[in-house]
This record gives C-alpha cells, structure tokens and sequence, in this order.
C-alpha cells in the first residue's frame, strides 16, 4: 500500500513524498474543522481541497485511508450511508480550477469594469482560423461515412503546415494532437500518410518536416472507459484523463487538438444535454489550460442525415452540443440537400456531385466573430479517394451595391473561363492537323461549363466574336471548299493562357 500511495502522490504533486501525507490532510481538516458537530460533507470538501487533495486519483485514495475516529463519527452522524462516495464526488467538485478560485478568491467579486473601460484596449478572443475555427471547442458534425475523421485529418495539416484553409490564413499555426477511439494508431497513421500522398499541391520538404514534428495521434480504441467525463451517482464528474492529457502536452502547446468522435467521451447519449453540456465544458477546460482549440466530432441524427440540414443543433442528441460549442461546423454530402446543383463553383461540376464525390460544409455558429458566409466545398475523386480538394463556394452578397459588383465581376470570370477553353480547344486541334470555324466550336463538345451550366450553343458565335475583336483569334480565309474561314490562335493568347501546353479540359 505505501509504495503504491508514493505513486500516486508522485503523480499530482512531486513535493509529497510518503503516504504521511494524507494523514497529515486529516489531521489538518480535523484542526481546521474543530469539532463542530454540524460539520457536512462539502464542508469537509472544502477543507480538504484547500489543503491540496484533488484530483480523481487521490481523491480515490483517500477512502482508503483510516480517517480518525471523530470525523469518520461526525460524517457518519451527520450523512448516513455512502458518505465515502459523496465525499470524493464533492471534492472531485471543488477541486475543479474555477471552483477552487471561487474557495480562494470567492464566487463573485464585486468589481465594476472600472473607469479605463472605454480607453482600454481589450484583445479579441483567439481565432485559430479567422471565421472558421475559434481558439476554444467547436464541433464538426456530419453524417456517418461523410468523410468527417478524413476531413479533419486535411484540416490538421493546413494547422501544423501554415497552409491557408479555405483562402483563410491560419493566424496560430502549430502543432495538432488527434485523440481517437475508432481507428487503431496503424489505421490512422495510413489515413493520414495517404492524405499527405495524394495531395493535388505537394507537401514541400520544410511541410513535411513539420508534419512529423507536430503532428501527434493518441489511439484510445478499444477502450470504452477512458472518457473525459462520467456520471457518478447522479452527478457528472470530470475524470483525471484530463489533467493527464493537460500536463503531458502543456510543453508542447498544440493549437488545435481533435476528439473523435465527441459520443465516446462523454457519460454517453443516454444523459443527453447534461452529459453534451459536461463534455463540452471539459473541453473548455482543456482549451483554456491549453490555449488551443479543441474540436469535436459528432454525428447527426438521422432525420438530419436525410433532409441535409445545417444548423447549431444538428448535432445528434440534444441542444447543449451546439448550445455550449464557441463555433459548429456542419458537414453533408452535397447530394443530399435540397437544389444540390445551384451555386457550385466552377471546379465542381454536376458529375461530381451526382458521384457522391463533393461534401459540402457550413459554419452555422462562430461565437468569436463573424462566420465565414460562402459554403466550403471538399472535391474527392474516385482513383484517388484520399485526395480532397477544398474548394471555397461563390462569394454571398452583403448589400445590393455589392451584389451587382459581383455578379459583373462572376459574369467577367465566366467569360474567361470560356475563352480560355476555346483558345485551348482551337490550338490543339491546329496542332492536331485540324481547323476549327466558328460553327465547328459552336459544335464542340464538350461544351465548357461553369458553376454547373454549359455554355448555351446560342451564345459560342458572340464569345468567339469579342475573341477575334480581343485579339486572341484570328480568322484566316479557307482556300478549298467549307467553311470561308478558319480560326487561328494568337501569340498573345497562347501566352496569356498557356494553351502550348494544355490540351481540351
């Protein structure tokens, strides 16, 4: 028993030495207690917190202790049966962080915000990602098999790397823990070694070495106990996984760490909002002690899965998830919602969402500022299926003003987007052999489409028209029978388009 009590003690705090120590704590709570007889149980907590018994480790240990004859008498006068349990329970209470400041300090401190409140200059909270992760917990939702785990894996590499996610800078780069309990560390670790493989932009050699620095995995599979929060005897209860997963990477000070997924840390579905609203504040705990971000991965309910909502609560379970969460990401396969072809951005087309190869995701809350408005696409493809392209969605108005400036500044970039594919398309056909008239492009196919719509026949004669009048076509007079004309590409459009070295897209 002494040496597993030195152990224990070891571990919450290096200065105690020998099992002595707790009987000291007894001695001391008696002397600090006298000999009241109306002595309680959160009185007793109390005392024994503020003479440094906390955690759930040694609050464990000390039922294993003797306690002397008069406070064991008092307790078992004063609380019954089981006053042993409800002693841990409100200790492992008070010895949470903000309480124990609240024993110290009191609960409230009568402070107004003070004379400098409107000189002073006060920081904004923390953004991991401005306008998409907050430097707190937030959760990411989506349907079972919506790659939500894959997903994250790409968001964590944008973190350690520094890459931009989304067009987003990310402002806290740094390392990234993924605590999981669905995939062994050598399932995981494959996952990820694929993401990095198969990414369209290629980790440079620096990225690289950032990814196997600072990108750490925590396999918790197999083991349904190791939860973040339990219920005991009615109250949900914080569990020393936490402190453990505090001290072990205080040192090395992550930015963003993942929980996957969010069901298999807390008490379980069966307490609903108690147990989301417990789990979430655990994660605040982490986050604050931290100062990273801490996201969770949750499922959504069914009804959810179908309809492709998105909203704070579509999260499965209650409200408390979204409620408690400082940002909510909600992810659906694209084909899922309702109108799933309207505003795609060019690099999507309807194939791909009718493959099942596009999700989409939104972030529907973002307490620490202003969510970013356009809905985020992610691109996968069927011969690489661990290649994810994310892809920003169309720019969303603000004001009339600015809505018509876009929509000239959309039509200028489909207009574009065509040009570039005929002057592609009539270069290499020349370098084919092949002359193209206007009426052969106008027959072309496939016709270029963007944001999901081919251009109309009717509208080919016009592009190509202003293409000639650009400078970018030239019409050359056929010699033989056919078409009067034949079409030629310039210098100036081979190099503004590069086409010498595309072919058709």
């Amino acid at each position: 028993m002494k040496h597993r009590n030195e152990l224990f003690l070891k571990r919450v705090d290096k200065t105690l030495k020998t099992d002595a120590y707790l009987a000291s704590v007894i001695d001391g709570t008696e002397t600090m207690l006298g000999t009241s007889a109306a002595m309680d149980i959160d009185t007793v907590a109390q005392a024994f917190v503020r003479l440094g018994v906390q955690g759930y480790s040694l609050a464990k240990l000390l039922l294993e202790q003797e306690c002397t004859s008069n406070l064991r008498g008092v307790l078992e006068d004063n609380v019954g049966f089981d006053w042993e349990k409800k002693l841990v329970q409100a200790i492992l209470y008070f010895s949470d962080p903000n309480r124990r400041r609240e024993l110290d300090d009191g609960m409230f401190s009568g402070t107004a915000i003070g004379e400098d409140f409107f000189e002073r200059q006060i920081a904004p909270p923390k953004l991991i990602v401005p306008h998409i992760i907050p430097c707190a917990p937030f959760g990411l939702v989506g349907a079972g098999g919506a790659a939500k785990t894959t997903i994250a894996i790409k968001i964590g590499l944008h973190v350690v790397t520094g890459r931009p996610l989304w067009g987003e800078d990310v402002v806290q780069p740094g390392p990234v823990v993924f605590i999981t309990k669905e995939d062994t560390r050598e399932e995981f670790e494959y996952r990820l070694q694929q993401v990095v493989k198969q990414e369209c932009d290629p980790f440079l050699p620096d990225e690289q070495e950032k990814i196997v620095r600072d990108f750490y995995i925590e396999d918790l599979s197999g083991n349904v106990r190791q939860r973040f929060v339990e219920m005991i005897h009615d109250n949900m209860v914080e569990t020393e996984m936490i402190d453990h997963l505090i001290q072990k990477y205080v040192a090395i000070g992550p930015c963003l760490i993942w929980i996957d997924p969010g069901v298999y840390f807390g008490p379980g579905e069966r307490y609903v909002n108690d147990g989301e609203a417990a789990l979430m504040a655990a994660c605040r705990r982490i986050s604050s002690a931290l100062g990273c971000a801490v996201g969770v991965i949750h499922h959504v309910s069914q009804t959810v899965a179908r309809s492709g909502l998105s909203d704070a609560h579509s999260g499965r379970g209650g409200t408390a998830f979204g409620d408690n969460a400082r940002g909510m990401i909600v992810l659906h396969p694209r084909d899922k919602i309702e109108n799933p072809m309207e505003g795609l951005p060019p690099e999507i087309s309807p194939q791909d969402v009718n493959l099942g190869n596009v999700t989409q995701l939104k972030v529907v809350k973002l307490s620490h500022g202003r969510p970013i408005r356009e809905t985020l696409f992610v691109k996968r493809y069927d011969n690489r299926p661990f290649r994810l392209d994310f892809i920003r969605g169309i720019r969303v108005a603000q004001t009339a003003e600015e809505a018509e400036q876009m929509a000239l500044a959309a039509a200028e970039e489909r207009n574009e987007h065509f040009v570039k594919h005929y002057v592609r398309a009539i270069d290499h056909a020349a370098r084919n052999g092949d002359r193209l008239s206007v009426a052969g492009c106008r027959m072309l196919e496939p016709r270029p489409q963007f944001g999901g719509r081919k251009i109309p026949k009717n509208d080919v004669d016009a592009l190509i028209k202003g293409m000639v009048d650009r400078g970018l076509l030239r019409k050359v007079k056929n010699e033989g029978g056919g078409q009067p004309y034949h079409l030629t590409v310039t210098e100036t459009a081979r190099i503004k388009y590069n086409s010498g070295l595309c072919v058709v897209e």
